[in-house]
């Protein structure tokens, strides 16, 4: 069994506030990441961002959808672009045929 990637409190945020001084973390295991395509790397890392986008709005995003996905879809964008996966996918060959 691996990690792929997590998010959680500092772990001195006894009170799981998320606040400064005790920054929430993101991990990504990176060593998983040779085994998934472009794409399997990118909802990975949209994943990973939606738990923190999720844990700094407290778990409540009633009325919030679209700003806390739009807040994660632009973390997972700097991480990508930060990683480096900035090889262009190619889909499958006859991907496109019915």
């Amino acid at each position: 069994m691996y990690i792929y990637g997590l998010t959680n409190y500092d772990p001195a945020d006894k009170k799981l506030t998320a606040k400064a001084p005790y920054k929430p973390f993101l991990f990504l295991n990176m060593g998983t990441f040779k085994r998934y395509s472009l794409t399997e790397k990118a909802t990975g890392v949209m994943h990973e961002t939606m738990h923190m986008s999720i844990l700094l709005n407290n778990w409540n995003i009633k009325d919030k959808e679209e700003e806390v996905i739009t807040f994660a879809e632009d973390e997972a964008n700097k991480i990508i672009e930060k990683v480096g996966f900035s090889t262009k996918e190619q889909p499958k060959k006859n991907f496109f045929k019915k």
